[in-house]
């Protein structure tokens, strides 16, 4: 009797596991740059009804195949034995779900149907769609959602999905018109399995710097105790935004530490609305900020007689050759490139700038990742007995080709300038996607850079960017053979571009 009894809680508990670790995953959505998300939650009784499991609350309506949706409604089902699979007639079945009076689609309705917000609903299963039943047919590989073009096919009662849609109808005691527009609020996913969704969430967890979960320990994972004792403690549902969840995680030790790759730490600052007290995590620091106390602007000459040699200096005296140093930045763009360019490939002083997020993440590189398909478009409007150029570097979709345009205008009406754009082919704000893949667009951007035409090559450079700062000091390390550089920095307090540090 022992045996049988420790046998029959396993299930329960990996389908609390399986539940806890896709409400993770989807939690972990509300720390990525631009985040949608506003709130998920655990067991969220009183409005999710039969769909509580996990629900994703949106800042605003977000658009989807099921049209705009401010809340999204998740029922797990996780399952011991994956050799059952899913058929149509299942979404009519009570005993499917565990129920006993009521089938999924019942349930799904009674939720839609009572949502004072535009929601859709979702059943994450780890069973299979069935691939010789009709379902197959009806459920989209990208999303889950129902393709209703294919269920609309058949006019008669006894063909295929004539019978799907008589039985749903008659069961759900509805209309073919409501029932359509029922089924495009309900989502039906395959969910991975144990191992797969802890790879998965693996790498949402250390792009947090958030501890890994051991696969041949997952039960003790501190993600499993803290929403155990979360749920214990609050019945009604555990609803996390992202403050109170870096709360949690902070609580339960959960955070890892930028430092332990062992780097050598170095920080420099020169914003003076930073609130971090960025010299007591770094083992070298260089303060710039005194030089920006009235503005986040400073003079030509400030740029260049102090800022550029103290700049200098800290590469040749505090970072050591041969060292990885993690490098924490909360600076200027062209102190970030101007501390590349100083601390050059040919130095052998290795940086890794720290990505900011709401735990730092050293973008740490490997040589052998960061070949690969060119990815980056250069577009060239040059004439004739140009001045000097122009080169646009928007990495982070801001319009840059057409506002430097206008700079230009006003700025030099009567002058002829060349003008470079180098921008992805398709864009996007957060387009840098991970740290081999910034270094990655740094070697294409100087390559690009290497092979323009020599008179373009002799007049003067002026850079702008818009870029994360972890790619400007790598563009830097590359950049000693561009020639002369004068570097252009935003006046956010004027509305234009003023020259900066010159290289």
């Amino acid at each position: 009797m022992g045996d049988k009894r420790a046998g029959s809680v396993i299930p329960i508990k990996n389908g609390f596991i399986y539940q806890a670790f896709y409400f993770w995953k989807k939690a972990l959505e509300m720390f990525e740059e631009n985040s949608e998300v506003e709130s998920v939650s655990f067991e969220l009784d009183d409005e999710a009804k039969s769909f509580d499991d996990i629900v994703v609350e949106f800042k605003s309506e977000k658009y989807t195949s099921s049209g705009k949706v401010k809340k999204r409604f998740y029922q797990v089902k996780y399952h011991e034995r994956s050799e059952t699979t899913i058929k149509a007639s299942d979404l009519i079945l009570p005993r499917f779900i565990n129920a006993t009076s009521k089938s999924f689609l019942q349930k799904a309705k009674d939720v839609i149907d009572a949502a004072e917000d535009n929601i859709e609903v979702v059943l994450l299963n780890s069973w299979r769609l069935d691939q010789d039943d009709v379902l197959c047919e009806l459920i989209s590989n990208d999303d889950g959602s129902f393709n209703l073009s294919n269920l609309v096919k058949g006019k008669t009662v006894d063909s295929k999905m004539g019978r799907v849609r008589n039985d749903w109808s008659n069961h759900l005691e509805i209309s073919e018109e409501e029932l359509f527009s029922l089924l495009k609020r309900i989502k039906i996913q395959e969910g991975k399995t144990i191992p797969a969704l802890i790879d998965d969430l693996n790498v949402d967890l250390k792009k947090n710097k958030l501890q890994k979960i051991d696969e041949d320990f997952y039960r003790a994972a501190p993600y499993i105790s803290l929403i155990d004792d979360l749920h214990a403690k609050i019945k009604e549902g555990v609803t996390l935004d992202k403050h109170v969840m870096i709360e949690h995680f902070s609580r339960a030790k959960i955070f890892t530490r930028f430092t332990d790759n062992n780097f050598l730490s170095i920080g420099i600052r020169s914003f003076t609305d930073s609130n971090e007290k960025l010299q007591d995590n770094v083992n070298r620091f260089l303060d710039l900020s005194s030089y920006f106390l009235e503005s986040r602007f400073c003079e030509y000459q400030v740029w260049n007689n102090q800022i550029k040699p103290e700049i200098q200096k800290f590469v040749l005296e505090q970072i050591e050759p041969t060292i990885e140093h993690s490098v924490h930045l909360e600076a200027h763009q062209s102190i970030a490139f101007t501390l590349g360019y100083f601390a050059h490939q040919k130095t052998q002083k290795y940086l890794y700038p720290i990505q900011k997020g709401f735990n730092s993440e050293i973008w740490e590189y490997s040589e052998g990742n960061i070949h690969f398909e060119k990815e980056l478009n250069c577009k060239r409007d040059v004439g004739v007995d140009s001045e000097f150029v122009i080169i646009n570097i928007d990495l982070m979709n801001r319009n840059l080709n057409n506002d430097i345009r206008d700079y230009l205008e006003e700025e030099f009406p009567d002058t002829k300038v060349d003008v470079i754009d180098i921008l992805p082919e398709v864009p996007e704000q957060r387009y840098v996607k991970d740290s081999n893949h910034c270094m990655k667009l740094a070697v294409e951007t100087s390559e690009i850079l290497q092979s323009l035409p020599i008179a373009m090559k002799r007049k003067q450079w002026r850079l702008v960017f818009t870029a994360p700062n972890s790619f400007l000091v790598f563009l830097g390390q590359y950049s000693t053979q561009f020639g002369k550089i004068q570097l252009m920095e935003y006046d956010s307090e004027n509305f234009t571009y003023k020259k900066s540090i010159l290289l």
